[in-house]
């Protein structure tokens, strides 16, 4: 990825008074529409790392424009290396690079800065998060730039569909997060999600949506096992065996795992540290810094969500 990125070095956002063809390709990668006479994009850092990915036949994450997107792609490293991807803090604010070169605690990242690609030296203290980019496949052009008609709305990032959902026990509970949503819009439960049952022929018994912090949808489902099938016989049939007991669900546990993820979302370095007490006591138990224990929270959603 880097040397794909380097190409683009000096790049600018825009030229006589329209974007350029990388700001549109960018756009495009991460599925962000834009009208034709754009001259000012939005931030769009996270969107040429996108670009990067899809051009070396790599995937991109869903809501690639967004950086907190890119902390479950890949594979986690402890440490920044040459081509690893960055996740940044600058001044309050979260942003991506591609790591160029390490030298003690400065870093050298290509990133987009002051509306064009150049290479940025920054300090290993504002890195909450290395990723290392996944094997890459045949490289691709990016897809046709999508422009909207100029009297359109201005450019907004559709919301990711389908929603991402993970199984978090075997009982049968399941933790959805949706696209973003309104306060009015958050107790109502998409029909969409009406085929994520665990399997065919189970039974809703439960479903609580749950308004979170960052102003997305959780649901909380349990299901039952489907009634036992009578099979048609002429010779006397043995009384079934009772069901056995359906397992106490640990409501606690689920309740205190979402705190636990809204937590990590919402952490940034440098945060007070009272505000993550979930983060903060994780931190203690496993002897981690408190953004070790966020990386850590965000890497265990997406491994249940890859084991679903």
């Amino acid at each position: 990825m880097l040397s794909q990125a380097m190409k683009e070095l000096g790049h600018l956002e825009s030229e006589n008074g329209a974007l350029t063809a990388v700001v549109k390709a960018s756009l495009t990668a991460a599925g962000i529409k834009f009208a034709p006479n754009t001259q000012t994009p939005p931030y769009w850092g996270a969107a040429f790392i996108a670009y990067v990915a899809q051009s070396t036949g790599r995937p991109v994450p869903d809501n690639a424009a967004e950086p907190a997107s890119w902390m479950a792609w890949g594979a986690r490293l402890v440490e920044a290396a040459e081509d690893s991807v960055v996740l940044i803090s600058d001044h309050g604010r979260q942003d991506i690079g591609i790591v160029t070169s390490v030298n003690g605690q400065r870093v050298q990242v290509v990133k987009v800065h002051a509306g064009h690609i150049a290479v940025v030296g920054i300090e290993k203290a504002q890195i909450f998060a290395v990723r290392k980019p996944p094997a890459g496949g045949r490289a691709t052009s990016p897809p046709a730039a999508v422009e909207v008609p100029d009297s359109a709305a201005p450019a907004v990032v559709e919301a990711p569909k389908p929603a991402m959902w993970a199984r978090l026990q075997p009982e049968g509970i399941e933790i959805i997060h949706s696209a973003t949503v309104s306060g009015d819009q958050a107790n109502v439960v998409p029909a969409t999600y009406a085929d994520t049952a665990p399997s065919s022929g189970h039974v809703m018994t439960s479903e609580t949506p749950i308004l979170q912090a960052d102003n997305t949808v959780a649901v909380m489902r349990t299901w039952a096992e489907p009634p036992p099938v009578e099979i048609p016989t002429t010779a006397p049939m043995p009384p079934m065996p009772p069901m056995p007991a359906a397992p106490t669900l640990d409501m606690a546990m689920v309740l205190r795992h979402l705190e636990e993820i809204n937590e990590a979302k919402a952490f940034v370095p440098g945060a007070d540290p009272a505000r993550f007490p979930l983060l903060a006591a994780l931190a203690a138990r496993e002897n981690l810094t408190l953004e070790l224990a966020a990386v850590r929270v965000i890497d265990s959603l997406a491994q249940i969500k890859g084991a679903a």
